[in-house]
């Protein structure tokens, strides 16, 4: 996925006004990118998972799982070239929840992803090869705020409005090309929770996820482009199972464990599918690891690792991601607010 939007991003965009329009497929993939150090080191398996602020992007009807309050600070840490042209990229995603008695679950967020560097190109030289007439960016900046609610014991629901705006910076008019182009984006993705340990106890610990992404939306509208066109975003029903077994060696041990599995329909006959899992001893100390593999061999399986610290209110995550590209860090800072019961909740 990453390689497919940077290559996607810097040949698309910068060739011709034509292909602006098929770039907006590029554009809206920052929504694909995932939220969260935690989230991230499982292989981005998280949808039947979701339990912190950062469910407001994974499935809405996480949210209800928030005890208190929360807040989190996500970041790229690396700097490494992109492996075309000297690539860098930065990525920010900000997170607050809110669980109020007897109202429900809020959630906000905010993120902005850009990528330096990316070649223009004009014609070609005399050998073939694309004729570079420099550089320009590209980035997105986007808000989200989401509602969970519990409606039935088992069962919750939540819902995220979300709206995405970019563009280009620093391209060159000319060649058919107008010049920096800019989108925007507006939709709303609906979310479900099942708790299966509330229905019966031979579960418990289970969990299912179905968050639809982009079930309503306006598209990715495009401006200063050659027809600035209005692209149609599909809707992506993304499907996740959670599991936190309750084991009596990880009770004696002070120990807990959660497993998660995620289908993204995303790509078509490439269905991505993720796996994750995390091990926390004492709520202090966890461990991560997940998968991403590609059913239509798309790319080839990339890995995740991840480590968190967790100590009086504040939790530290650490993420490194091999994708096929390159490697990616990501670092999260979290602060969380006990529930009424006081009692800590390293997630």
């Amino acid at each position: 996925m990453t390689s497919k939007y940077f290559r996607g991003l810097a040949l698309s965009i910068a060739l011709a006004a034509p292909a602006l329009a098929s770039s907006a497929n590029y554009a809206n993939e920052v929504l694909a990118i995932g939220a969260g150090a935690r989230a991230l080191s499982m292989g981005g398996a998280f949808v039947g998972l979701a339990d912190d602020s950062t469910a407001v992007y994974w499935n809405p009807a996480g949210l209800v799982r928030i005890p208190n309050m929360e807040f989190a600070a996500s970041e790229q840490v690396s700097r490494e070239s992109l492996g075309l042209n000297e690539l860098g990229s930065q990525y920010i995603f900000l997170s607050g929840a809110v669980t109020a008695p007897h109202l429900g679950s809020f959630g906000a967020a905010f993120m902005h992803f850009g990528v330096g560097g990316i070649p223009q190109v004009s014609g070609l030289n005399s050998d073939g090869s694309p004729h570079e007439i420099g550089t320009f960016s590209s980035q997105d900046n986007g808000i989200l705020a989401g509602y969970g609610m519990r409606v039935l014991p088992s069962l919750s629901a939540g819902a995220s409005l979300k709206w995405i705006g970019g563009g280009t910076s620093g391209l060159v008019a000319g060649s058919g090309v107008l010049g920096d182009a800019t989108y925007s984006y507006a939709g709303l993705d609906l979310g479900m929770m099942v708790d299966f340990g509330a229905l019966a106890k031979a579960v418990q610990g289970l969990s299912l996820g179905l968050n639809f992404q982009d079930l309503l939306n306006t598209g990715v509208s495009w401006k200063n482009t050659a027809s600035s066109p209005t692209d149609a975003v599909t809707l992506n029903p993304k499907l996740g199972l959670g599991y936190q077994p309750d084991l009596m060696f990880l009770r004696s041990t002070g120990s807990r464990m959660s497993l998660a599995f995620d289908v993204d329909p995303r790509y078509g006959s490439n269905m991505l599918y993720h796996l994750g899992g995390e091990f926390w001893y004492r709520e202090t100390l966890a461990f991560r690891a997940g998968l991403r593999q590609f059913a239509g061999g798309l790319q080839g399986t990339e890995w995740t690792l991840g480590l968190a610290f967790h100590i009086f209110m504040m939790q530290v995550d650490y993420a490194f991601i091999n994708y096929e590209l390159t490697p990616v860090h990501y670092l999260s800072l979290n602060i969380k607010l006990p529930g009424a019961s006081g009692a800590r909740t390293g997630r």
